[in-house]
């Protein structure tokens, strides 16, 4: 979410200054931080979701009157000149190349890590969202972090949830860690901690791609608005409740104080 500034290939300069502009600020939510190459869509028609961010299924053309598109900066800001006095439906989001995101949600609805199977070193009636994450680690192409020995009666494990929501523990492998940030971005693991349990000693996913947001607004005669729009965070987790894989708003929803981490070199 950091870099250059880069502004969209259909960027739009003003021609007139006594014009239509809507200037919109994409922001990460709960961290309040801007987000780059974030996906803004304004258009006269109503946007069916993601779906409406394709330009083909629109039948206009990207410097059409009626659609534009802009990619956020460095900043988390993109600015549309000379519309039209009319009401613009906006839409709003991110997708990350990450290959640990694409990985994760690639395997939403799997049951692959159910509770009730064998995995890996774990059998049945055993939580495995830490082997989930682990695996994904390690599909993606990544440097999965070293096995723990918890006098396990099968085999050392991958990391529990409840030491990856220890910022004091190491989670690392011979060549990366996993350094604790206060800042997510998809990519990264988000952990809680939930001492006491049986069988598991919290909950943690892979920090997902933020829910799309459509907006509306209005814009009159030389008329040059602001709009902010915070995108809410999901994860990909394996989910106790369900037993699959899933993708929600888990370790972003209020009252919830995860531990995030983020894969760097040694």
């Amino acid at each position: 979410m950091d870099g250059s500034v880069q502004r969209g290939r259909n960027s739009h300069r003003p021609t007139n200054l006594a014009t239509n502009s809507l200037t919109v600020t994409v922001k990460y939510k709960p961290s309040g931080a801007g987000m780059q190459h974030a996906t803004v869509v304004v258009s006269s028609t109503r946007l069916d979701g993601l779906k409406g961010l394709m330009e083909t299924q629109l039948g206009l053309s990207p410097d059409s009157k009626k659609f534009r598109m802009e990619r956020t900066d460095s900043g988390g800001v993109a600015i549309f000149y000379d519309l039209e006095p009319q009401t613009w439906y906006v839409v709003v989001s991110f997708q990350s190349s990450n290959a640990l995101v694409h990985t994760a949600v690639s395997r939403v609805g799997s049951k692959d890590w159910s509770i009730h199977i064998e995995k890996g070193p774990y059998g049945e009636n055993t939580f495995k969202c830490n082997l989930f994450v682990y695996d994904m680690i390690a599909q993606s192409g990544l440097s999965p972090p070293d096995l723990v020995d918890r006098t396990w009666p099968r085999e050392d494990v991958p990391p529990l949830a409840g030491s990856w929501a220890d910022p004091s523990q190491d989670i690392s492998s011979s060549t990366h860690r996993w350094e604790v940030v206060t800042t997510p971005q998809p990519g990264d693991i988000a952990a809680v901690a939930m001492p006491g349990g049986t069988g598991y000693s919290g909950h943690m996913g892979v920090v997902s791609n933020p829910e799309p947001v459509s907006q509306t607004v209005t814009l009159t005669k030389r008329e040059h608005k602001t709009l902010t729009v915070e995108l809410p965070g999901r994860t990909a987790s394996q989910s106790s409740h369900v037993d699959e894989v899933v993708e929600n708003d888990w370790g972003f929803r209020s009252g919830q104080t995860p531990t995030f981490r983020r894969y760097i070199k040694k």
